[in-house]
């Protein structure tokens, strides 16, 4: 009887827990993508695209306009706002804050 109820008490709240996981992720503000842009791959990358000599880093995916994505967590360096974001087709990456296409949350 007890194992019953243990399997049922673990079931229940394996499902709790995903119910909260998901209610976060929908939380999560979206943005909507007024143009094109790059989607970099860590934020250390994205941070360097708002000085005066770009860095190196290569653009895991360009995105286009139109596109939504949703944000999951806000960097905030000396002069810069990365956001860590979820693409279309489950892309992670980091877009900065007033790049080109980005609007204002």
């Amino acid at each position: 009887m007890s194992a019953r109820r243990f399997k049922i008490s673990l079931s229940v709240l394996i499902a709790l827990l995903f119910l909260g996981g998901c209610w976060a992720y929908l939380s999560c503000p979206v943005v909507v993508l007024t143009d094109a842009t790059a989607l970099w791959k860590n934020e250390y990358d994205a941070s360097r695209q708002g000085t005066l000599v770009p860095g190196p880093g290569i653009p895991r995916v360009m995105m286009t306009a139109g596109n939504r994505l949703r944000v999951l967590w806000r960097a905030d360096g000396k002069d810069y706002r990365a956001y860590l974001v979820v693409a279309p087709r489950w892309q992670r990456g980091w877009v900065l804050y007033g790049q080109h296409g980005v609007p204002p949350l």
